[in-house]
């Protein structure tokens, strides 16, 4: 948690919550997120070659995330050759239905 800019603090707190055992049960998967990217926030990598591939019309949607985080969102978008990108201002990871649907009901419509 603490590679994404999670003050060690937040980290010890989310470790007492009953939700985290869920969280530690996928963590073994961040293996293979630093191995095709590495640390992004540190000089990492994205996999433009992998993701340029994607030939879907994809929406690449970030919330109030450290600005960082919204950069590679932004350069993901811009490597699929029909990417869009967006931010939900203000939102945090789990984004309110009446939030999120609007948003994606534009992006199929268009």
């Amino acid at each position: 948690m603490t590679t994404v800019g999670m003050p060690l603090e937040a980290v010890a707190q989310m470790c007492t919550q009953p939700w985290w055992a869920g969280l530690e049960a996928v963590a073994p998967t961040l293996a293979y997120d630093f191995e095709i990217m590495g640390d992004v926030n540190k000089g990492g990598t994205i996999p433009t070659d992998l993701i340029g591939r994607v030939t879907a019309t994809e929406l690449v949607l970030c919330d109030a995330s450290p600005a960082w985080m919204i950069d590679v969102g932004k350069q993901i978008a811009e490597v699929l050759p029909n990417g869009r990108h967006g931010v939900l201002a203000g939102q945090e990871h789990v984004v309110p239905p009446g939030v999120l649907v609007p948003v994606l009901a534009n992006f199929f419509a268009a």
